[in-house]
């Protein structure tokens, strides 16, 4: 029996091997493996690998931090795809075991795979199952493992590292007959059948010693995870029973020693490093090629121009197409490092071909990075582009607008920011006799601006401004006075609007030379101040000034035009006036502001007021019955009486005179004064009073009087006063 299992392992092992064998050859047979070519010129030979001696020391070529490596590229040969191992943790339960790991690496990768077969069994001289013997303790089995791998380290550099992990799945065929006391299902029964496992496995793989450099024994730990599916017969004594069960288990533990004829810390040899070097050099420069272009496009953008249909059709006689930009950016970029067709489009922002001209079209450029060591992948760098696709001229058209914006400023400048104007022939203030042309205006905007010449055909839209706005109109509403302007188009795409000053102009009606020139003297004057009259006031009352009072008084501030036809006043009174001077039907009328003052009377009138308001009216809280005698300082009225002692009604004068002896009696500095009859608009004595001391030879009076003055505005106001005094009675 023992015999027919290692016949069973031997012819197994050869299989796999003969298996294992074809795929390593064509692994050597693929373009990924190492060439001659790639080697240093000093390890070429006449095709083949330089001869290294194994343990023999060269330095990397990485950096100085690496450390020198025992191992050379050129001495990884063909048996170093394999090693043998054999699991320890099995024969310590006595479970003979031998394995085969079969490296398909590729030497330039920071990982490699590979197929590990093993092979393992108990067998047993006795078969208790022919014998019947069903509650015997047996323990006899074969096992067939197949796993593919995964080897990988989380080392950047890989050759500084001592060891490396695995992942991996796996599959097992067993065939087994077994009763043994640790049996939880179906105990003390003879179980012959076949089992099937699938599941995962890790582990890592570190150094152990060496011999001689030459021969490495190491060490693997790890574990496998499955499903379990078991098919058997259960025997005993009461018969036989078949069954199946899927069990989860783990099914190995593994503390393996391996061989292998190097070391697994340099399971990779060494790359070329000298071409990742060069292949970083050649792509930065590349990058500092693109950098510019990116920096000299962001300020000066591609521009492709495209002939259009007719010379106001914005379409395009042939659109752009993805071909013709690459083609464009070839021309404009001659440089070994832009290769234009990798150029691809931004979909979000530009579409295929282009129709219609536009300043905002970009296009897509792929960069490829290739991998600066073995370690690293290859990558790619984006960049975006900006081109603009235009209409055939657009250049020319954007010189020649820009030579007539310089003309125009040129305009403004010398002559202060004001606008041309065109003069026609009115009907009224507001409208004309006829519209005005884009012919007429254009002669007037021609000569004006000094060189504009701005063509007929080259006007796109009228526009006439109302409440601020400019709304668009017809060639043929330009008939009224106002501002107007005029959309240019130079070209297709250079246009210029009514919101810049280069078209604005007005149009105002014709006016006779004298009549404009009193009208321009005119108004900035009144804008700035008003004028003022200085006229006598005789009485106070409104009418007393006439219109030629007015005329005189623009007379003297020098204009000498107007008459009684062009002005008009409101009623003519003190303080503030108002006049509208009329300059005909094409010219505003102007309203402006007089003042009708008077230094003499008026500040008379003024003085008599306040001497009203502080002397008389101040005295009034004691002008009563119960007088307390205070009059008896008061001035005395006399003729008030006649021979019959009958009260005589006084006259104004009289009046007049009265209100000077109380005014005086108050303030003496009142003397001076002189009241005009027609201040006094009428005036009451109250009657005759008792004093209060007794004295029956005098008596008391309250004299109540309305009088006319003119307040600070210059209007005429209506006051009262009054006033108290004493009054000789005759004896009768």
């Amino acid at each position: 029996m023992i015999t027919i299992i290692l016949n069973m392992y031997i012819k197994s092992i050869v299989v796999c091997l003969a298996l294992s064998l074809l795929g390593v050859q064509s692994l050597y047979a693929t373009d990924e493996h190492p060439t001659l070519a790639d080697l240093p010129a000093s390890e070429q030979t006449d095709g083949d690998y330089k001869a290294v001696k194994i343990g023999s020391a060269r330095k990397s070529d990485v950096t100085d931090n690496y450390k020198q490596l025992s191992f050379g590229r050129s001495d990884y040969n063909f048996w170093s795809h394999f090693s043998i191992s054999t699991n320890l943790v099995d024969w310590a339960l006595v479970i003979p075991n031998i394995g085969l790991d079969i490296d398909f690496g590729n030497p330039n990768r920071k990982s490699t795979s590979s197929i590990f077969l093993q092979f393992k069994g108990s067998p047993s001289s006795k078969d208790y199952l022919k014998e019947g013997l069903y509650d015997k303790t047996s323990y006899k089995f074969w096992n067939a493992h197949l796993e593919w791998r995964l080897h990988w380290s989380f080392m950047r550099h890989p050759e500084l590292a001592k060891g490396r992990f695995y992942t991996g799945v796996y599959t097992e065929y067993m065939k087994y007959t077994l009763n043994t006391p640790l049996d939880i299902i179906d105990p003390d029964k003879l179980k012959d059948g076949w089992a099937g496992i699938a599941g995962i496995s890790a582990g890592y793989d570190f150094p152990g010693f060496d011999y001689d450099n030459r021969h490495f024994f190491q060490f693997q730990i790890g574990a496998n995870i499955g499903a379990f599916y078991a098919d058997y017969d259960a025997y005993s004594d009461a018969g036989v029973e078949a069954k199946t069960r899927i069990l989860p288990m783990i099914t190995e533990i593994r503390f393996a020693l391996a061989y292998r004829n190097h070391s697994i810390s340099r399971k990779y040899w060494q790359p070329n490093l000298e071409r990742y070097r060069q292949h970083q050099v050649e792509d930065e420069a590349a990058r500092e090629q693109i950098d510019k272009y990116v920096e000299e496009f962001s300020t000066n953008p591609l521009t492709i121009y495209v002939k259009q249909v007719t010379d106001t059709d914005t379409a395009f006689v042939e659109p752009v197409t993805f071909n013709m930009v690459r083609r464009e950016f070839s021309e404009r970029c001659n440089s070994q490092y832009f290769r234009p067709e990798q150029l691809y489009e931004i979909a979000d922002n530009t579409k295929f071909p282009i129709t219609k001209p536009s300043d905002f079209c970009l296009i897509g450029y792929t960069l490829p990075i290739r991998a600066t060591d073995y370690d690293s992948e290859d990558t790619e760098a984006q960049y975006v582009f900006p081109f603009r696709v235009r209409f055939l001229g657009y250049e020319q058209a954007m010189d020649r607008m820009l030579s007539y914006n310089r003309a125009l400023r040129q305009f403004f400048n010398n002559n202060g920011r004001r606008l041309p104007t065109m003069n026609m022939e009115a009907v009224n203030s507001t409208d004309f006799v006829t519209s005005a042309t884009i012919e007429n205006v254009l002669e007037m905007l021609n000569g004006k601006w000094m060189g504009g010449n701005i063509k007929p055909d080259e006007v796109d839209a009228v526009y006439y401004r109302e409440n601020d706005e400019f709304h668009k109109i017809n060639e043929t509403e330009m008939n009224r006075r106002g501002t107007y302007a005029l959309g240019l188009r130079f070209h297709s795409q250079v246009h210029e609007n009514y919101d810049s000053l280069t078209t604005r102009f007005n149009l105002e009606p014709y006016v006779e030379t004298d009549t404009r020139t009193l009208y321009e003297q005119f108004v900035p004057v009144v804008t700035r101040r008003q004028f003022s009259i200085n006229h006598p006031w005789k009485n106070g009352k409104e009418g007393d000034l006439t219109k030629q009072d007015v005329l005189n008084m623009l007379a003297a501030e020098g204009f000498v035009g107007f008459n009684d036809d062009n002005i008009s006043v409101d009623s003519i009174h003190y303080g503030r006036n108002y006049g509208e001077a009329d300059f005909g039907k094409v010219l505003p009328k102007v309203r402006f502001i007089y003042v009708v003052e008077d230094s003499l009377g008026l500040a008379a009138g003024q003085e008599f007021h306040h001497a009203c308001l502080n002397g008389l009216n101040a005295q009034r809280g004691t002008w009563n019955t119960d007088y307390t005698g205070q009059l008896t300082y008061g001035p005395i009225c006399e003729g008030m009486y006649d021979a019959e002692g009958n009260l005589v009604p006084a006259d104004k004068q009289e009046v007049i005179d009265d209100i000077m002896r109380c005014l005086t009696r108050v303030n003496k500095n009142m003397r001076h004064l002189t009241i005009d009859e027609s201040w006094i608009e009428d005036y009451t004595y109250t009657g005759l009073h008792d004093m209060p001391n007794g004295k029956n030879k005098e008596k008391w009076t309250l004299l109540r009087f309305a009088y006319r003055y003119v307040n600070a505005d210059g209007r005429v106001r209506l006051a009262r006063a009054h006033a108290a005094y004493r009054i000789k009675v005759p004896k009768k």
